[in-house]
């Protein structure tokens, strides 16, 4: 007799459906750092001058037009790249700010710990670098107190 249970066909159903396997790639997300995003565009915007600046020494009229165009609309998108990389990073840190702030007030209001402002700033600072750093936070183990 087998350990397994395994349906006889008399028992199974009969309009069960197989399903195919799924078709579908998973793949880890990837994505720059703020830094080498703005650093980019302002590289977008150097090549953007470059090309303005070399469609107006070009004699024919239509090879001016074109790197004209094409350094205007570099020039444009280096600049929507660099203002979005800050508005995400102003975003950021607005939320980490109402996290902190949320915490404060509900350490204090909960009775959990009195904390004085020297302990306060230490926490706020800790909080900020976890919740708006852009790698994993590093663990630090302090061998005395903050009023040695």
């Amino acid at each position: 007799m087998s350990s397994t249970h395994e349906p006889s066909p008399a028992t199974a159903a009969p309009d069960a459906l197989e399903m195919p396997a799924p078709q579908v790639r998973e793949l880890p997300a990837r994505s720059i750092k703020g830094g080498l995003a703005l650093l980019l565009g302002l590289l977008g915007l150097l090549v953007a001058a470059g090309l303005v600046a070399s469609g107006a020494s070009v004699t024919a009229a239509g090879a001016k037009a074109a790197l004209t165009v094409v350094g205007i609309l570099t020039g444009i998108a280096a600049l929507l790249a660099m203002s979005a990389v800050v508005a995400a990073r102003r975003e950021i840190v607005n939320g980490a700010v109402g996290m902190v702030e949320a915490a404060l007030a509900r350490i204090a209001e909960q009775d959990i710990v009195e904390l004085d402002e020297e302990r306060k700033a230490a926490m706020v600072s800790n909080l900020m670098v976890v919740l708006c750093g852009d790698r994993a936070p590093q663990p630090v183990l302090n061998a005395g107190t903050l009023y040695q």
